[in-house]
């Protein structure tokens, strides 16, 4: 009987044993663990947020404005009180039919309610969203356009989904007296870093308001970093849909895109004159028109602007002076300055941020006399986009030194230290003479130009208007013409490169000018 009862003992302890080792690694299970977890709480997801795009003076550009979020307990009167307070309200009767706690964007971040409690997030993008067409945008935290596409996976190295435990009975309600878990709510500070200025793409923005279509770019003529790089119209970053059918076209990048450019090339032409042994005092009598063998040309003055020389040509913006001008270079040397230029070849900021190529007439078209005369003042084949044309305003204003310009100059972990940092490279356009030449042109025609809109009222600056022609007509028969003007300020140490462009628009010393003015004025009240 003893040795009975002696089994049965051993065989209790062993089968305790084994139960409770399987109980010891049950619990040790992360499958297990999970599920007993998700049969005690509720976890509420709150806002996912991801790697941010800084300007060069590491401001944040994304996530750099806040939303309240508010995780609800969804009793009747949380119901109640939250409903008035709700972005999204059909988000919100959704979730509310679940009859489960949930998260929800709300207007205020004071209630009443035990059952409702509030959180500060980053937005994404802001309701004013600045330099858009450059960050891009996201579906569903993926990247589609801009940076959020070209740094996508770096970007979202980072991703942090922040969220709440609500602890639950077995019936499934939220407990009263438990103190929620909230997951660290320490924000991202890893990610790009851009060569924009905030506040220079800000004043930007704010000078183009009134432009229908249209690029502007503000470039750092020393080192060719892009400060400010704007395309109107914008799209509602926040409401896709809204800009999907509309006509102008809100999502191209139009700083990227290629125009005819007119009148602006006419320092091309200048620059390969002087390159080529032709002094400026070289002149010409400007009666109004000019015959190209059996083609005539019109000058935008038709009366004619009289005897002109390089100088006087360029404040006047003469075309028969550089129709005959371009008669005396070759073709090879003026195509040789547009390849230095980078004009006919893309530029690339970032994967899947690429500028038009534009054109460039062949040799075989300039031996054409009509097409080179064309060309001699930008008008033809010629296409440039709105990057090229601020590097060509670098070139000159940096002493014909030409920066590569670029956009991305690196990325952050900390949001404070860089590294895989970009450096800036150059190429050598213009002897210094020709440079300084071509500076003198330009300051003479803004600076010391009394009809100049382009003249700012506290510094200086230079620059060159133009009014391109595209053979297109409106519905109306008036030509659709592309209206142009770059520049840099101030006029004896230049800083900064300005280029406007205005689709459709009228004279560029109308239609681009007085934003030009206005972009170089609050820059420099600013201090910038």
């Amino acid at each position: 009987m003893i040795k009975r009862i002696l089994i049965c003992g051993i065989t209790m302890m062993v089968l305790s044993c084994v139960l409770y080792t399987y109980v010891l690694s049950v619990s040790l299970n992360e499958k297990y663990a999970s599920a007993g977890e998700e049969q005690f709480y509720y976890d509420v997801d709150i806002s996912t947020v991801f790697g941010n795009i800084y300007d060069c003076n590491l401001n944040l550009l994304v996530n750099d404005t806040f939303k309240t979020i508010a995780v609800v307990n969804p009793t009747d009167e949380a119901i109640d009180e939250i409903s008035s307070y709700v972005v999204d309200t059909s988000e919100f009767e959704s979730k509310v039919s679940t009859g489960i706690p949930f998260a929800i964007e709300v207007s205020s971040d004071s209630f009443n309610s035990k059952d409702i409690l509030t959180y500060t997030m980053p937005n994404r993008y802001s309701s004013n969203q600045l330099a858009e067409h450059l960050i891009g945008y996201t579906v569903d935290n993926s990247g589609v356009s801009g940076l959020e596409l070209s740094y996508h996976e770096f970007l979202h190295q980072s991703e942090t989904t922040y969220s709440v435990k609500l602890a639950k009975d077995g019936l499934g309600n939220v407990l009263e007296g438990v103190e929620p878990i909230v997951s660290s709510l320490e924000m991202v500070t890893s990610g790009v870093v851009t060569t924009l200025d905030k506040k220079i793409q800000s004043i930007c923005e704010y000078s183009m308001r009134d432009v229908d279509m249209g690029a502007c770019i503000v470039t750092d003529i020393s080192s060719g970093e892009i400060k400010a790089m704007v395309s109107v119209p914008s799209f509602d970053i926040n409401n896709l849909s809204v800009s999907l059918n509309d006509d102008s076209m809100p999502f191209i990048n139009r700083t990227l895109c290629s125009y005819s450019c007119g009148s602006i090339f006419k320092l091309v032409t200048a620059g390969v004159a002087l390159e080529y042994g032709i002094d400026e005092s070289f002149s010409f009598e400007c009666t109004g028109s000019v015959n190209v063998l059996s083609q005539k040309f019109n000058c935008h003055n038709l009366s004619g602007h009289g005897v002109q020389t390089m100088r006087t040509a360029m404040k006047n913006s003469c075309n028969t002076y550089f129709i005959e001008l371009a008669q005396y270079l070759p073709n090879e040397n003026l195509l040789e300055v547009c390849d230095r230029l980078g004009f006919g070849r893309q530029t690339v900021f970032a994967k899947n941020i690429v500028s038009q190529a534009g054109y460039v007439p062949t040799n075989a078209q300039l031996n054409v006399p009509a097409e080179k005369a064309n060309f001699s003042f930008g008008q033809g084949y010629l296409t440039v986009t709105p990057v090229q044309i601020s590097s060509l305003t670098c070139a000159i204003a940096n002493d014909g030194v030409m920066p590569i310009l670029y956009v991305v100059k690196g990325k952050t972990d900390d949001g404070s230290t860089l590294y895989d940092v970009n450096t800036s490279k150059y190429t050598t356009i213009f002897s210094k003479e020709t440079a300084e030449k071509l500076q003198d042109f330009m300051n003479y025609t803004v600076q010391y130009n009394s009809s100049s809109n382009g003249r700012p009222s506290n510094n200086t600056a230079g620059g060159k208007t133009s009014t391109a022609q595209t053979g297109r007509y409106n519905s109306d028969g008036s030509e659709i013409c592309q209206a142009w003007i770059t520049g840099y300020f101030p006029c004896l140490e230049p800083k900064y490169a300005v280029t406007v462009l205005v689709e459709n628009g009228d004279y560029g010393n109308d239609s681009c000018a007085p934003i030009f003015k206005e972009i170089i004025e609050l820059i420099t009240a600013y201090g910038l």
